[in-house]
């Protein structure tokens, strides 16, 4: 009687096991499906440290966006903005390109899923420049916002973000600073009126004071 109670005890033992283990694999992060497919490819990615939750260590976000790049596009980035996969590669530095959630909006979504975004609070120089910095890959826009796949904290993670968030996030819990660049094979670049604001801002005033003293010359 005592072996049967005692098979009992086991049986009971791997059922309860068993229950347990089911659960736990109804409760995996929805991520794990592959949701995103960009370019035919299953994001995120299923193999080791890039799976949602994975530790890759601190430090890698460059590294972990230039190999799902490579995935995507079948081709590197490198290092530095101003190249021609750049978007970014004709438009203003400086505050034109501040982490805002309106130029979060402006630039995300001229650029297709797939991109990496590079955020750097210097602008100019390598990747490798010891400032704030991150890279993160677009898997999904829309008109209130994005979803990122990134390395954050050591850990492979997909955000949504709205571009108030985006900014929140990036700005102002830490500050990367700018937009660096926003590169994609065969980037189109991006042009905005604020070159053109900026100009007519200052055509506006050379007029006004060529004006001004032209009124003053009749006068005297």
């Amino acid at each position: 009687m005592k072996n049967q109670d005692y098979l009992k005890r086991i049986g009971a033992v791997l059922l309860l096991s068993a229950v347990l283990l089911t659960a736990a694999a109804g409760s995996r992060p929805a991520f794990a499906a592959s949701p995103f497919t960009v370019n035919g490819v299953g994001l995120p990615l299923a193999e080791k440290g890039y799976r949602i939750g994975d530790y890759r260590g601190a430090g890698m976000c460059w590294e972990f966006a230039r190999h799902i790049y490579y995935q995507i596009w079948n081709c590197f980035f490198y290092q530095g903005g101003g190249t021609e996969d750049d978007m970014l590669r004709e438009y203003p530095s400086g505050e034109a390109r501040r982490i805002t959630a309106e130029n979060a909006r402006r630039f995300i979504t001229a650029a297709p899923v797939g991109s990496v975004i590079r955020l750097q609070a210097v602008q100019e120089g390598p990747d490798t420049v010891k400032c704030n910095r991150h890279s993160l890959i677009l898997l999904a826009k829309s008109e209130e916002g994005c979803t990122l796949y990134h390395d954050w904290s050591g850990y492979a993670t997909v955000g949504t973000f709205t571009w108030q968030q985006f900014a929140e996030q990036f700005r102002y819990k830490i500050d990367f600073g700018y937009f660096k660049y926003i590169k994609y094979p065969g980037a189109k670049a991006l042009r905005d009126d604020y070159t053109a604001v900026q100009t007519g801002k200052e055509l506006m005033i050379s007029s006004r004071i060529y004006h001004d003293a032209e009124i003053l010359e009749m006068k005297r």
